[in-house]
């Protein structure tokens, strides 16, 4: 179990980090770097909490991510500090390609060469960045519930999603949020979540596979 459970509700890696402030910023402490991390299935907490520095550095990270994305939806093209940003951090976690022998066969696969911090920022910026290249910006949302400060990324068949929980038809009414929880691993519950301005009012659902590792160019 973790010592708090974090909201996987943005359909992206790098939309699930900013949603890590609700109603306070889950993103408070050393321990929270590590929890978040393995929550989000990028780096195990032991890897993460040895190394880990102070919670700042993600901070930032997340607000000039936020930052940016906003404006992409809103622009519909990138702006090139969010492009400096995310090619910032995909350089840090880069990929080797290596060649090993499976019984007789030869393969190749591509493993991280970076640290556990690289490691998790580079996961989040390939999210990012796969984002930008193949998603639309006009399905990069705030919740509709004039309360509640969390985004998602719509993929729902309909493109009519409005609330930052999942219900059937892509739309509901304010104030009636059906979200998926796992309040232990394996366990799966489903909650209508009243107006989502309540801090008591937290879920997690596991998020979608990383994308693979990419680069970008201004």
């Amino acid at each position: 179990m973790f010592p708090m459970t974090f909201l996987f509700l943005g359909g992206r890696l790098a939309v699930d980090l900013l949603n890590t402030v609700i109603a306070r910023d889950l993103l408070g402490r050393r321990e929270d770097v590590a929890s978040w991390g393995e929550a989000a299935g990028v780096v195990a907490d032991r890897d993460l909490r040895n190394v880990a520095r102070e919670p700042a550095g993600l901070r930032a990270f997340r607000e000039a991510l936020r930052r940016g994305l906003v404006a992409w939806a809103a622009a519909g093209t990138p702006p090139a500090r969010l492009i400096a940003l995310l090619n910032h951090h995909l350089a840090r976690d880069p990929a080797v390609t290596e060649v090993s022998r499976k019984g007789r066969d030869v393969v190749t696969r591509v493993r991280s060469a970076g640290g556990p911090i690289e490691r998790l920022y580079g996961a989040v910026a390939r999210s990012a960045a796969e984002l930008i290249t193949q998603g639309d910006p006009r399905r990069l949302r705030k919740c509709a519930n004039p309360t509640c400060r969390l985004m998602f990324y719509d993929t729902s068949k309909s493109g009519r999603r409005r609330w930052c929980g999942h219900e059937p038809g892509g739309d509901s009414a304010p104030g009636s949020h059906t979200v998926n929880v796992l309040p232990a691993p394996g366990v799966e519950s489903t909650v209508m979540w009243p107006p989502c301005s309540s801090a008591s009012s937290r879920a997690m659902a596991r998020p979608r596979p990383l994308p693979p590792r990419s680069r970008l160019r201004d």
